[in-house]
């Protein structure tokens, strides 16, 4: 016989979406249990593990912890991710985290300089999206929402706009409390931290060696060790001194990309328009397709009509 699963929830990206805001919020209530690491990425890269190897991040979440879930934003585009996840508990949950696609893309590429995976000498965005789909390919968002979409039905989802967790942060993620159970009343102290700033180390060789011992001691079961130190005032006055905002290296995007990627992401925002269940998000994005085509500004302007309307081609 099969016993029930453990987890009762998943955030699912999309990755430079807020994803991090999402399991800070969470994991800081006490009637949620997050895993650590944040990123199993169980139902997309290793599902061949088994649910065994999955719920033993979740053997310490206490017997009253009313949601148990990882997040996970590489099982957004994942194409096999949204079956697995179901297969695996159907009533599960589920958050995505959505920001301008355009403005994500850019994000992506400072992450890929971030982490060492691009190097100079040009680290121009135009560069990197020269030779990286998945710039685009993860900035397709009703793509991917609708693979998940038919799988699970759209009241078992609730989205996060980025742009909006500075203009209503505590409302916001008392809405997410709610959606997912919780006692809204909880008031979290990282609601406004910002995470994942694009910045990068000074010294790479140091913060590699560093980043990859608190790997080593997460694996050794010390991750609690690894947040504490974290946390600690000497570690994070070294880490601010250490590190120079990526955006002081990278160039901005040309606004001659800005518009090619507009144009190319164009239909993407219209259909998604349709599967949020809500007026237009607020980027910047979104305002250019809706100025160039009245179809999409009747598809985005409102919630009610959606089901009704068709998507410009």
């Amino acid at each position: 016989m099969n016993s029930a699963p453990k987890v009762n929830f998943i955030g699912i990206g999309a990755q430079k979406c807020a994803s991090s805001w999402v399991h800070k919020v969470l994991a800081e209530h006490p009637q949620a249990f997050l895993s650590t690491p944040k990123e199993l990425d169980y139902f997309s890269y290793f599902w061949g593990r088994g649910h065994d190897w999955y719920e033993r991040f979740f053997e310490a979440a206490p017997t009253g912890a009313r949601i148990v879930g990882d997040n996970s934003p590489s099982y957004f585009v994942h194409p096999l991710a949204p079956a697995r996840a179901a297969r695996y508990n159907p009533y599960l949950k589920i958050v995505l985290a959505l920001r301008d696609p355009v403005e994500r893309a850019y994000s992506n590429h400072l992450h890929m300089v971030r982490e060492g995976f691009l190097r100079g000498p040009d680290l121009s965005f135009e560069y990197g999206l020269s030779r990286n789909e998945m710039y685009v390919e993860q900035s397709r968002y009703a793509t991917h929402f609708g693979r998940w979409l038919d799988h699970f039905p759209r009241e078992q989802f609730f989205i996060v706009i980025q742009e909006e967790i500075a203009v209503r942060t505590q409302t916001l993620s008392g809405d997410l409390y709610g959606f997912l159970g919780l006692d809204q009343r909880y008031r979290p102290a990282s609601a406004g931290e910002r995470a994942n700033a694009s910045a990068v180390a000074r010294a790479p060789g140091l913060d590699r060696f560093l980043r990859a011992s608190a790997g080593v001691l997460r694996r050794a079961g010390l991750a609690a060790v690894v947040e504490a130190v974290r946390r600690s005032d000497a570690v994070d006055r070294y880490r601010r001194s250490s590190r120079v905002d990526l955006r002081e290296i990278v160039p901005p995007m040309r606004e001659d990309t800005r518009r090619r990627l507009r144009e190319t992401l164009a239909p993407e925002v219209e259909a998604l328009c349709r599967l949020l269940d809500r007026a237009a998000p607020p980027w910047p994005t979104a305002d250019a397709v809706l100025r160039g085509d009245g179809t999409a500004r009747a598809a985005c302007a409102t919630a009610s009509g959606l089901a009704a309307l068709e998507v410009s081609k």
